[in-house]
């Protein structure tokens, strides 16, 4: 099978969340690791080479937090209870996110790595904007 049938078929039957999660574990570890490490601001060139870093894990978590997402749904749909008599709306509300505690916080984590790394970003683009503004009014002084 070729890798893009695999892919399509993937997204057409899903792995179980657990198998998903053992399968994403690594690259969600190795982000939360890699959003610890304090931005090396000694020289432009290692701002952009994390920034190139941070952009590149980006791709991949957005595409972790889009199956999160899914899991997510897909096991409040299957933990739906139906109205009665027995439990009010709020008792309902309460059961469902008790059987989604789970993929909800895989999903939440998931979603602040998303974030990190977009904050991450930006703020290297912040210190390459001033390391540029502080140059060119280094050069002008001159």
């Amino acid at each position: 099978m070729t890798e893009l049938t695999e892919e399509l078929k993937n997204i057409v039957e899903p792995e179980p969340f657990e198998a998903w999660l053992l399968d994403s574990l690594e690259d969600i570890l190795f982000v939360k690791d890699l959003l610890k490490n304090k931005i090396d601001k000694a020289s432009p060139e290692n701002v952009k080479e994390t920034a190139a870093e941070a952009d590149s894990w980006y791709a991949r978590m957005t595409e972790l937090l889009a199956d999160a997402n899914y899991y997510l749904d897909r096991e409040e749909h299957e933990n739906l209870i139906p109205k009665s008599k027995e439990f009010t709306d709020y008792d309902r509300e309460i059961k469902l996110a008790y059987k989604c505690a789970i993929q909800r916080s895989i999903r939440d984590k998931v979603e602040g790595l998303v974030n990190g790394l977009q904050q991450r970003i930006s703020l290297c683009q912040s210190f390459l904007s001033f390391e540029k503004q502080f140059l060119f009014n280094e050069k002008g002084k001159v």
